[in-house]
């Protein structure tokens, strides 16, 4: 990320008398403050200032312990206010590295991103280099844009300036498949150029680029099966770069998307030497995914499996809820219907007070599929004399 930062940093003219004192600001966070504060900075003329501020107090997070949420500072909200009248009037340079900016400072106003998608979408597309898409890509998805014609247009870019002779490397096609498969958008022939890419450039792929894959289709819970074959077979090969939140990712893929034993076997060995860090979500997204399976699916490492994280959830269930900031009663929905539907129950005392939480419901603010699975939660309770 950085290193394409650099890059397209370089690109904006600089006032070269401010270069030094601009270039001392990258690791004094308080220096770039007073530089967003100048009023003086928001002009055309001026206005890279502000906006290499925002790479600068993105690099001043690099080594902290602690990160600061910069998007939330008074002072950069402020800002953001006052650089937003000027998009329509800035080069293409500077909209481009705008975009990446606040992108890493995970700034999520939508007036800005409005300015800065019809910027993009007028002119600044064509000064964008075809290696930097994907990351422009990921920067519009993050800020929840959904424009049709933003990813249409992005689209028709890499399908004629890229595809025709040339590739991206395993991040940014991992990225493209991260952008385009959560805003929802993408052509069935776009997709498919994009599984070309990921399969030539499958040996090069890090643990990162395979979940963002694999996350994706999750999401859309669709995957042609040879290309899942090979997505969880290099997982397989390099499990051991799988960091602890990957491993339950990767497991909770493989199951969604219909992976073979063989895989689930050894990612569910690899969970359970992880069990102790596992978070709420990943109990919610687990179980839930468990609890989906055909019964033909349902062997005895499977049901093994959901025997210690039933087991493990049990044991940290008031931990969890003391600790989440979630709606959890939903999430804890999903957790014992999948627990039922393997018909686990070795704590009762924690059933009951779900169920008891689980009472209160109101169940005409559900979904037909939420009602479904609040009916079988029921009458598996009224089953194990659980509930009244």
């Amino acid at each position: 990320m950085l290193s394409r930062l650099c890059r397209a940093y370089s690109r904006v003219p600089r006032d070269r008398s401010s270069n030094a004192s601009e270039e001392s600001n990258a690791g004094n966070p308080e220096r770039t403050l007073t530089v967003l504060k100048d009023e003086t900075n928001y002009t055309l003329d001026k206005i890279s200032k502000v906006i290499r501020g925002y790479f600068f107090l993105f690099t001043s997070n690099k080594n902290q312990e602690v990160k600061h949420h910069w998007a939330n500072d008074p002072i950069v909200v402020e800002s953001i206010k006052k650089i937003t009248p000027l998009i329509p009037t800035m080069s293409p340079d500077h909209i481009l590295l705008l975009i990446s900016n606040l992108s890493i400072l995970r700034v999520k106003d939508q007036e800005i991103w409005t300015s800065l998608e019809s910027a993009f979408i007028n002119t600044a597309h064509k000064s964008a280099y075809p290696e930097n898409l994907p990351s422009m890509s990921v920067s519009f998805a993050n800020a929840g844009r959904k424009n049709s014609e933003l990813w249409f247009l992005i689209e028709e870019k890499i399908m004629t300036e890229v595809y025709p002779e040339h590739q991206f490397n395993a991040r940014g096609v991992s990225d493209l498949f991260k952008a385009f498969g959560e805003s929802r958008y993408g052509s069935e022939k776009f997709y498919e150029k994009l599984k070309e890419n990921a399969l030539a450039t499958i040996d090069a792929m890090t643990a990162i680029d395979l979940m963002k894959i694999l996350n994706v289709h999750s999401l859309l819970r669709a995957i042609n099966p040879d290309f899942l074959e090979v997505l969880l077979s290099k997982s397989l090969e390099i499990i051991t770069n799988f960091g602890t939140p990957y491993k339950y990712n990767l497991l909770e893929s493989t199951i969604i998307l219909g992976g073979k034993d063989k895989y689930l076997d050894i990612f569910e060995k690899s969970v359970l030497e992880v069990m102790s860090q596992i978070r709420f979500v990943n109990f919610a997204v687990l179980s839930g995914a468990y609890g989906r399976l055909d019964s033909s699916k349902k062997n005895e490492n499977r049901k093994n499996f959901m025997v210690v994280l039933e087991q493990e959830y049990c044991k940290k269930r008031d931990t969890m809820l003391k600790t989440s900031r979630a709606n959890s009663i939903f999430r804890e929905v999903r957790i014992f219907w999948g627990f039922s539907k393997f018909d686990l129950c070795s704590n009762q005392e924690v059933w009951k007070a779900f169920l008891k939480d689980f009472a209160g419901i109101n169940k005409e603010d559900l979904t037909d599929s939420m009602k479904n699975v609040v009916e079988e939660l029921e009458i598996y309770g009224k089953e194990k004399n659980l509930i009244s």
